[in-house]
C-alpha cells in the first residue's frame, strides 16, 4: 500500500496510494492557493471561488452538478485554507471516471456567472456572520492575527465583509488564472484503483489544461515576538488562547510535536484536561492542537470558562507549563501518548477520505510522499528525554502570542498570566 508520485510534464503532480481491500475511491484535486496567498485588498478571494465552482459550468448547472453526482453515490464538497483550496469526492470504484469527469468541468469550465456571484456572496457574508457569532472562533482568528502579525498567514480564510461584497466575476477569473496553475497543483487518488488508471485519468481530465504561469505560492519563514489582543462580547463564556511557536511541516521533531500535543491537551486523559477541568472545574473545554505549515508552526491551547475564572484559568495554565517546562512528562504520560497517536495514525489508514488529504497535501506543500508507518516509527523511536527536551523550544513566553474574547475582564490577560 506504498504511495507514490507522479510529476507530469506540466509540473502537475498525482499522488496515489492502492488500498485493495475497500471498494471506495477518494479523489481531490489540490490547489496551492489560499489566504496566505492573498493581498489586503483581495483576501477572502480564494474561498469565494471555492464556492463558485459549484454554481455552474458551460456543460452543466449548479442543480446538474451535485445531481448528476448524488445521484450516482458520491460526495462532494470542498474547502480551503491557509495554504491550499481542495475539491473532492468520494465514491465507489466504479464511479471514479465520473468523479474526475464532473470536478475537471467544475475546475476548468466553471462559468463564474454575475447573478450566482451576487448570491453567492449573501451565502458568504453569513458565514463570516456565523463565526463573528461563534466567540471561540473569534478568539482563535484573533490568536492568528496577533502570531503571525503583519505575516501572510494572518490573514482570515473568510476575507472581510467589505472583500467579498467587492469581488467581481472579472478578479474571480483573473485570479483563477494566475492561481490555479499546473506548478501549484496536486491531483490525489486513494482507494481501489491501480496508479496507471489513476494516471490515465488525471491525463485524460487534467494534464495540459491547466494555467501554465509560474507562482511562488509557499509560505515564507516567520520570526513572531510577544504580543497580546483582546476583543470584548457580551457572550456568556470568555475564551482565551495562547500560540507558542512550533514546528513546520515533516520537520524531524514533528512525532515530538504529536507526542507532545497527546500529552499535555489533546485528549481528555491529557494533563490540561485533567488539571484545569476534572480537578479545578474551571472550564468546560481546554485543549491544544498544532498547526503545521511549509516553513511555519504554532502549538495552540484553547480555553473556555466563566468571566469571574478566566484569572484563575490563565494561572492555572501557567502553572502546568511551567510544571512541564521544569519536570516534563511522567514515563506514563509518555507512553500513554505513543499507544494514543500509534491508534489514531493505524486507523486513519483505514479511511481512504483521510490518506486523500494526507498524501495530497505532503505532494502538493513538500512534493515528498507520505508515510504512515515512518510517522509510527518516529513517534516509536522518540524517547522521553527527546520529548521533554522539546518542550524548552516550545514554551517559550518571549515569543507567544495570547488572545481574549469576552465580557470585559478589567485586566491585561497577557499580564496576568505572565505575572
Amino acid at each position: 500500500m506504498q504511495n507514490t508520485i507522479y510529476t507530469f510534464p506540466s509540473g502537475l503532480k498525482l499522488a496515489h496510494k492502492k488500498v485493495d481491500n475497500i471498494r471506495s475511491v477518494s479523489l481531490g484535486v489540490f490547489f496551492g492557493v489560499g489566504s496566505a496567498n492573498e493581498t489586503a485588498e483581495n483576501n477572502g478571494i480564494s474561498h469565494m471561488i471555492e464556492h463558485m465552482m459549484f454554481k455552474g459550468t458551460k456543460n452543466r448547472s449548479a442543480f446538474g452538478i451535485v445531481e448528476e453526482l448524488e445521484g450516482n453515490g458520491i460526495q462532494v464538497n470542498a474547502f480551503t485554507s491557509k495554504l491550499m483550496t481542495c475539491y473532492y469526492t468520494i465514491s465507489i470504484d466504479e464511479e471514479i471516471e465520473k468523479c474526475f469527469d464532473v470536478l475537471s468541468d467544475i475546475l476548468l469550465n466553471s462559468t463564474f456567472d454575475e447573478k450566482e456571484l451576487e448570491k453567492e456572496k449573501s451565502v458568504v457574508l453569513e458565514e463570516i456572520s456565523i463565526s463573528d457569532d461563534d466567540p471561540q472562533d473569534v478568539c482563535l482568528e484573533l490568536l492568528s492575527s496577533l502570531y503571525y502579525d503583519s505575516h501572510a498567514l494572518a490573514r482570515p480564510i473568510l476575507g472581510s465583509r467589505e472583500n467579498v461584497s467587492s469581488f467581481t466575476r472579472d478578479m474571480l477569473l483573473k485570479y483563477v488564472n494566475e492561481h490555479y496553475t499546473a506548478n501549484s497543483s496536486c491531483i490525489s487518488v486513494v482507494g481501489n484503483i491501480s496508479f496507471d488508471d489513476a494516471k490515465s485519468l488525471v491525463k485524460k481530465y487534467f494534464e495540459g489544461k491547466l494555467s501554465t504561469i509560474e507562482v511562488d505560492w509557499k509560505d515564507k519563514l516567520h520570526t513572531t515576538k510577544q504580543n497580546y489582543g483582546y476583543k470584548i462580547k457580551d457572550v456568556e463564556q470568555a475564551n482565551f488562547a495562547l500560540s507558542f511557536p512550533s514546528y513546520p511541516m515533516r520537520h524531524e521533531n514533528e512525532p515530538l510535536i504529536e507526542i507532545i500535543n497527546v500529552a499535555f491537551g489533546g485528549g481528555m486523559s491529557s494533563r490540561l484536561f485533567q488539571v484545569i477541568r476534572e480537578e479545578l472545574g474551571l472550564a468546560y473545554s481546554v485543549y491544544s492542537y498544532k498547526n503545521s505549515y511549509i516553513d511555519n508552526g504554532t502549538f495552540v491551547i484553547a480555553v473556555s470558562t466563566n468571566p469571574n475564572s478566566v484569572e484563575k484559568a490563565l494561572k492555572a495554565v501557567k502553572t502546568e507549563i511551567d510544571k512541564l517546562k521544569e519536570n516534563g512528562f511522567t514515563k506514563e504520560e509518555f507512553e500513554r501518548a505513543k499507544k494514543q497517536l500509534r491508534g489514531t495514525f493505524t486507523i486513519g489508514q483505514e479511511s481512504s477520505m483521510s490518506m486523500m488529504r494526507a498524501i495530497g497535501r505532503n505532494a502538493l506543500c513538500l512534493d515528498k510522499t507520505f508515510d504512515v508507518d515512518e510517522l509510527i516509527d518516529g513517534v516509536d523511536n522518540a524517547t522521553l528525554e527527546d520529548v521533554n527536551r522539546a518542550l524548552g523550544e516550545i514554551f517559550d513566553y518571549d515569543k507567544m502570542s495570547l488572545s481574549y474574547v469576552g465580557r470585559e475582564i478589567g485586566f491585561n490577560a497577557l499580564e496576568r498570566f505572565m505575572n
